[in-house]
């Protein structure tokens, strides 16, 4: 989360810090600059906490059939 924060607020700056990771994928995706969000700490948090919980409701198993009318 330490990291994703900043990126979150302004990429922009942490590509021109030299970050390691920011440049690579400032670099992947053909130098394109992703839009600065004036999100608070805890917004962004929220919005990972919730893709998180979106993912693994994704890969949970989903009951089927005569289980499922149970």
């Amino acid at each position: 989360m330490s990291w994703i924060i900043p990126w979150v607020k302004n990429s922009s700056k942490m590509v021109a810090k030299g970050d390691e990771y920011a440049v690579k994928i400032f670099n992947q995706y053909s130098k394109q600059q992703m839009p600065s969000f004036q999100l608070s700490d805890q917004e962004i948090k929220a919005i990972v906490t919730y893709i998180e919980f979106q993912e693994q409701q994704m890969t949970d198993p989903v009951a089927t059939g005569v289980v499922a009318c149970r």
